[in-house]
């Protein structure tokens, strides 16, 4: 757990995700093509005549892909630039979730939308108008779907985007864009930590601001939930003491004036 601490508060803007597919563009936001990245599992079984090798693939290559920056069970939320199918493409769904999928879609395109505008990124206009297109192409649509079904995949996969002229990287991989988001993600955070009282961060052994919440959730606990773990949670009153609400009974301190090291933390 100390580790993911401390992996979290060196790029909290950022998390650790398999993203199996990009969907490939040109300058004027043409689509071009989608491209699968996977590698393969392997098992190993042992038999009376010998070992039988048996090979799937993976859940898709793993990506530092931007931290949701709200709660991402909340009806219409979606990540910026990388999200499930169905939260950026026009894919078929059960018709029970087709309005709770299109506001999400709704919503990943308005980011888009943003960030292009905030950053005047080439790739991020490329991508805008791909998605302003697919809006009102059926043909478009049609050919985009086919070339999903042609991969097998998934709605639970996650999709991005890949600008031709950087040859195969993802938008992902974008300095610009890396840092606008990271910027937006501190504003956003730290919108979250207004009010909090100061005091004594347990972990860094420093004085500074206590958070009143910490959106961010660990991934890859043991028995943890697959969505993330909650660095700290308080949902009961026995859990609360002195006075104190929310994560400040955790006193773990604002990244900006906190930092997690081995000897504070005795390993």
């Amino acid at each position: 757990v100390f580790e993911k601490c401390i992996e979290l508060l060196d790029a909290p803007a950022f998390e650790t995700q398999p993203v199996p597919y990009h969907v490939v563009l040109d300058e004027d936001g043409k689509f071009l093509g989608i491209t699968e990245h996977r590698g393969e599992n392997v098992t190993i079984k042992k038999t009376n005549k010998g070992e039988t090798v048996k090979r799937t693939p993976d859940r898709g290559k793993s990506r530092t892909v931007p931290r949701p920056h709200g709660n991402a069970a909340n009806q219409g939320f979606a990540r910026f630039f990388v999200d499930t199918l169905p939260r950026v493409l026009p894919v078929v769904v059960e018709e029970s979730d087709r309005a709770k999928i299109e506001r999400s879609r709704t919503t990943f395109w308005t980011q888009i939308a943003t960030a292009a505008v905030a950053t005047n990124d080439a790739a991020l206009k490329s991508v805008l108008a791909f998605g302003r297109r697919i809006k009102e192409d059926e043909k478009l649509v049609a050919e985009v779907r086919a070339a999903l079904t042609e991969k097998n995949a998934g709605n639970n996969d996650r999709v991005t985007f890949e600008y031709h002229p950087d040859g195969g990287k993802s938008i992902l991989d974008r300095p610009e864009i890396r840092k606008w988001y990271a910027d937006f993600f501190t504003q956003f955070t730290e919108t979250k930590q207004q009010g909090g009282q100061s005091g004594f961060c347990t972990l860094t052994g420093r004085l500074g601001p206590l958070p009143t919440s910490h959106p961010m959730k660990l991934s890859g606990i043991p028995g943890g939930s697959p969505m993330g773990v909650s660095i700290c949670s308080f949902d009961k009153a026995a859990f609360q003491h002195y006075g104190l609400s929310g994560a400040e009974n955790a006193a773990i301190g604002d990244r900006k004036s906190t930092r997690l090291n081995s000897s504070h933390l005795g390993i």
